[in-house]
């Protein structure tokens, strides 16, 4: 993902497209586009042209730059009520970032500046982190381990793919406020968890340029969600006709 000014690109092999978000960025148009991602599938010019703002066609004529610089700006001191509290005081509890593997999809620049606004909390193995049904007050990020996923199917408990490094939990209902549909469990080797309050998002007297750099971070790890998503249903649509089709492929091609 990229960005210029107020101006967002995403792009993951094939897919290529550019929005100009609203200045400056609100929890509304965050929300908007979890909305969206949560609902039917659409093409994802559609979802975001819709949501976000109309402008995609103007924005796709600017040049963008690298997201989040190394050289990203912080809230000054008197700028937010939270300044305080989200310091993370001590050097990282990660020797080397970029080594741990969380850099898939956010940049090391990105994983520095969450840490350096916002505290870590560690988890044991298997260690109960949300439980179903209550309310969500923090988006976490996966800096080490993972996360297992339990919800109720036909009144019996099924584990959901695992939430790993690199990949954030929480979003949805931190942001559009509903109660969290799942037991979240740490893995087997627990996990390191970046926590971003919810109410950092809404608290308007937090420096903007700063709240925006937080949400292109977390679209930007939505969209990757997504893209993996549509490829595990690709995947499995692929399956269901080879199924269907008697074996096609070079079983096919035999006789």
């Amino acid at each position: 993902m990229t960005v210029h000014r107020d101006k967002l690109g995403i792009s993951d092999g094939k897919e290529k497209l550019s929005v100009h978000l609203k200045k400056p960025a609100t929890p509304e148009s965050v929300k908007s586009v979890i909305s969206t991602a949560k609902s039917t599938r659409k093409k994802a010019h559609s979802w975001l042209k819709d949501c976000v703002s109309n402008d995609v066609e103007e924005a796709k004529k600017v040049k963008v730059q690298e997201v989040l610089p190394a050289s990203s700006s912080t809230p000054s001191s008197t700028s937010s009520s939270f300044s305080s509290t989200l310091s993370n005081s001590g050097s990282s509890p990660v020797p080397s970032i970029e080594a741990n593997g969380a850099t898939k999809t956010l940049s090391e620049q990105d994983i520095e500046m969450l840490l350096s606004h916002f505290p870590t909390k560690t988890y044991a193995p298997e260690e109960l982190i949300q439980e179903k049904g209550t309310e969500i007050n923090r988006i976490g990020f996966v800096l080490k381990g993972s996360l297992k996923v339990t919800v109720e199917h036909d009144g019996n408990p099924l584990n959901l793919p695992d939430v790993q490094q690199g990949e954030i939990v929480g979003e949805i209902g931190a942001i559009l406020h509903t109660l969290c549909s799942a037991d979240l469990a740490a893995g087997k080797e627990g996990c390191t968890l970046i926590v971003v309050p919810s109410e950092f998002l809404f608290d308007v007297e937090t420096n903007s340029s700063f709240r925006v750099r937080v949400y292109f971070s977390l679209l930007k790890l939505m969209w990757q969600r997504i893209i993996r998503q549509e490829k595990e249903q690709v995947q499995e649509w692929m399956k269901k006709l080879g199924a269907d089709g008697g074996g096609g492929g070079s079983e096919g091609k035999k006789g």
